[in-house]
């Protein structure tokens, strides 16, 4: 069966590859050498090799090129496609775990006598950003796994209040330990000295709020005074991507990573995208396994890169649906944040 599945797989592709105009043209004095791959993991592989014709009457080889057929199985194909953001997370996760010695080794003061006291002494705080950002990942995400579990003995609303009862304190613990070693390790820039990059870090984190509290929307559900419920909508920022708080917090550690230039900063914007490919890639997983076939249409209407649905035709802008008091929540609140900055600055300037 394997077999025969396999051949029909074949002349199939070969077929499409006909219709494409890439011709295979077999002759009879050719040598054809086919390369037949079948792995365990049901990804199976067709590659036509160079087929050598030889001339007649002569003993001159002429190289024809034909078409590769390759045939790979379509559930492998769709796994990479639906993973990457998966491969993302654990390629940034890596980087941020090895770049404290590569700091360490680099840096001044520490690499004339680099040992590993040297590193924990000097850069114990990065590694400690690390340990608080997999710990709230593992609560937030492992929160969400349970949630259709947990609705059944809690309901919506007691399960919103015990997600945001455990997540938040991690949440507000980590602002504070980023705050107060915010300059720790080497610092590879010092960009804030030019002007205008205060204005332009301002500006980023500016915008990064509107991409990162799309769930404004529904203040009342956050909040838990409605029933929570999971939604599928296409308006808005979700129109750009459907995982606006992904790129959200990559504008905000962009901004963030230009003003600071330590390596601390740095590690610890590495495992915030990390954290967030992770959940794109988790809730994109969830959600199909919720609701099935309405996500999937979902899926292909919209796109995890900025502006690729609208690029291709799948959405269309509408400015009116920018002009929504969500939004003028969020600029209240981005102005009262900037506002505010210093203090949140001296309050969190001796934390931990």
């Amino acid at each position: 069966m394997l077999f025969l599945d396999c051949t029909c797989q074949y002349y199939c592709r070969l077929a499409s590859c006909l219709r494409r105009r890439r011709y295979c043209i077999v002759y009879g004095t050719s040598l054809f050498r086919p390369q037949v791959c079948v792995s365990l993991f049901n990804s199976r592989c067709f590659r036509s090799t160079k087929r050598f014709s030889v001339l007649e009457g002569s003993k001159k080889w002429t190289e024809r090129r034909v078409c590769a057929v390759s045939l790979k199985s379509a559930a492998s194909s769709d796994v990479i496609k639906s993973n990457w953001c998966l491969y993302v997370s654990a390629f940034l996760f890596t980087v941020a775990c090895l770049l404290p010695p590569v700091c360490a080794y680099f840096d001044p003061n520490t690499s004339s006598e680099l040992t590993l006291q040297t590193l924990l002494d000097k850069y114990t705080s990065h590694y400690t950003i690390i340990g608080l950002q997999v710990l709230f990942s593992t609560v937030h995400s492992g929160f969400a796994s349970l949630r259709p579990l947990a609705t059944k003995f809690l309901g919506e609303r007691l399960y919103r209040l015990g997600f945001a009862g455990c997540s938040l304190p991690l949440a507000v613990v980590m602002i504070g330990y980023f705050v107060a070693h915010r300059y720790d390790g080497i610092i590879l820039w010092h960009s804030h000295v030019f002007p205008g990059i205060h204005e332009l870090v301002w500006l980023l984190s500016f915008v990064s709020f509107y991409f990162l509290y799309p769930g404004t929307f529904r203040l009342l559900e956050i909040a838990a005074i409605q029933k929570p419920e999971l939604h599928l909508f296409e308006k808005g920022i979700i129109r750009v991507t459907r995982h606006p708080q992904l790129w959200g917090q990559i504008i905000w550690c962009m901004g963030h990573m230009l003003w600071l230039g330590s390596s601390f900063s740095i590690v610890t914007s590495l495992c915030l995208v990390s954290y967030h490919f992770f959940g794109a890639w988790h809730g994109d997983q969830r959600l199909e396994m919720k609701y099935g076939e309405k996500w999937r249409k979902f899926k292909e209407q919209t796109s995890v890169l900025p502006f690729v649905a609208v690029f291709n035709g799948k959405q269309k802008l509408a400015v009116s649906e920018f002009l929504n008091p969500a939004y003028l929540i969020v600029t209240i609140f981005t102005f009262c944040l900037y506002i505010l900055h210093p203090n949140i600055i001296q309050l969190f300037g001796h934390f931990g």
